[in-house]
């Protein structure tokens, strides 16, 4: 007797992503316009940017923007 058994996994999905165009921006003091980075394609590319950002030294604020 043979046994065939066929196991057909799916690939995992990736991770939604928001498209769109995004930038970030840094704030070094309270009163500073801020400076921009960017602009991203999608809005979790932006984020990553916003997290690198906000662990420099000296940024106080680092937060995502739709651009314009």
């Amino acid at each position: 007797m043979n046994l065939n058994v066929t196991v057909n996994e799916a690939a995992p999905s990736p991770p939604a992503s928001t498209p769109g165009n995004y930038q970030v921006r840094a704030r070094y003091t309270e009163t500073d316009a801020g400076h921009i980075f960017g602009p991203f394609s999608t809005k979790e590319t932006a984020e990553q940017c916003a997290v690198t950002l906000a662990a420099r030294d000296g940024v106080i604020n680092a937060t995502v923007e739709v651009a314009q």
